[in-house]
């Protein structure tokens, strides 16, 4: 009889350690909590789609994941916080959001020195910088030869020198660049100061095919006759390849479809390039993957905070363009769950 017992006994303790074990090779987080961590979401300034969404994003996470928490801070521009984590190592372990990559990683200014620390985790949006004019006579951007032409503000990749590089390239001649900013160019377009103004357009729903003027130019477009004048796409494709030197750019000919802006008869050939979250390279890959796996669980829930959101789908995540510039929690992510990394 007290064979039995302990025969019986031997065999219950035996099926707990088996049970334990196979949990623990299943699942090594179930078998031992993780301890919390805090990390800190760097956006644009208030307003803008990049600090609704950071907000979003920090209260989705604080909400659902049982050990990271989330602060949204407000920054003045994408350098500021690759320079912050470039300076100090500290905060490569506990800063994501809105920054810039190729910009530091080429050493492009306000950058004196490369930082190759930046890396991709999720597509939160699209925005593109295209011409347009009040002018009918201007057909093509070959036809700025001699006219004054409205640009961003320096340091600016995506809103000087490409554009730049790219009229040039086409041929046009004598043209007199301005550096001006988004409002103060839409405005000096209306007042006949400039004959035709890089602006920029946001994709406004999740299949491309509808976007939105940044607002000073859609007030314009609402009184007056706004023309879109479009890249020489071959043009652009050669000065953009020569600029980024074998790099990966985050910047690239994209033509929106005609229809998709108010008034848009045909394609417009435009500079396009994602708004992402990004991070350093030092960060753990289980924050960015519980990062990612909250974001991927809850897109529909960003239009509530800006009707830009509506963008964000987990297949429109992964449109980071290139593998090679994801952090590897991110890649983790998308392989398991079968998204294809791609661009717009």
């Amino acid at each position: 009889m007290r064979h039995r017992r302990g025969s019986w006994v031997f065999s219950i303790l035996c099926l707990a350690l088996l049970t334990a074990w196979a949990a623990w090779g299943a699942n090594p987080c179930s078998a031992q909590e993780k301890k919390p961590y805090q990390i800190e979401i760097y956006t644009f300034k208030v307003g803008t789609l990049t600090y609704a969404m950071g907000v979003a994003l920090a209260e989705m996470i604080n909400k659902q994941s049982s050990w990271l928490r989330a602060t949204a801070i407000e920054a003045s521009s994408g350098a500021v916080t690759p320079k912050i984590l470039a300076m100090e190592p500290a905060a490569r372990k506990k800063i994501i959001g809105f920054m810039d990559r190729w910009e530091p990683e080429t050493g492009y200014p306000p950058f004196k020195e490369p930082y190759l620390g930046i890396r991709g985790m999720a597509v939160i949006g699209f925005v593109t910088n295209g011409f347009v004019t009040l002018n009918p006579n201007i057909k093509t951007v070959k036809d700025f030869s001699g006219k004054k032409v409205g640009l961003g503000t320096s340091p600016s990749m995506a809103r000087v020198d490409l554009p730049k590089a790219a009229v040039l390239r086409a041929g046009a001649k004598d043209v007199k660049f301005m550096e001006l900013g988004f409002e103060d160019g839409v405005r000096a377009l209306g007042d006949g100061l400039v004959d035709s103004l890089l602006s920029a357009t946001f994709m406004s729903d999740a299949k491309n095919l509808k976007f939105a003027p940044n607002p000073a130019l859609g007030e314009l477009m609402a009184t007056k006759n706004v023309s879109f004048v479009s890249f020489d796409r071959k043009a652009f494709d050669e000065a953009q390849k020569e600029i980024a030197k074998g790099t990966v750019m985050d910047y690239y000919s994209y033509e929106i479809p005609a229809g998709a802006l108010p008034k848009q008869a045909g394609p417009w050939i435009v500079q396009g390039g994602p708004i992402t979250w990004n991070c350093d390279r030092e960060m753990p890959d289980d924050v960015v993957y519980e990062v990612l796996r909250i974001m991927g669980s809850n897109t529909a829930g960003f239009e509530k905070y800006h009707p830009l959101g509506k963008t964000i789908t987990p297949e429109n995540m992964a449109k980071l363009g290139n593998e090679s510039v994801l952090h590897p929690g991110a890649l983790k992510y998308y392989r398991e769950k079968g998204i294809k990394i791609g661009s717009f």
